[in-house]
């Protein structure tokens, strides 16, 4: 398994490649189908497409995700997910 870095790196170059590119609903449509339960890549994602965030609705979803698995975990620091939030 590649390490949380890389593959954050990964996260990063795709977003930035696809918002410079390609509409946002290729962005979106990924978000959309995305299934994961690993913290790291949800706030990754949420960070990535944070530029873009008013134009990309499939970002409500991962924050709601990105909230659930904090619970979960037992992450009750409500900063962790500040400033990421979908407009």
């Amino acid at each position: 398994m590649r390490s949380i870095a890389s593959r954050l790196d990964a996260i990063y170059e795709w977003a930035d490649r696809l918002m410079w590119a390609d509409p946002p609903d290729k962005i979106d449509a990924v978000l959309n189908r995305l299934s994961t339960n690993d913290i790291d890549m949800l706030l990754g994602f949420l960070t990535a497409t944070l530029p873009m965030r008013s134009r990309i609705p499939g970002r409500k979803r991962i924050y709601e995700m990105a909230q659930r698995r904090l619970v979960e975990l037992g992450e009750l620091d409500p900063t962790i997910l500040s400033g990421l939030e979908a407009k």
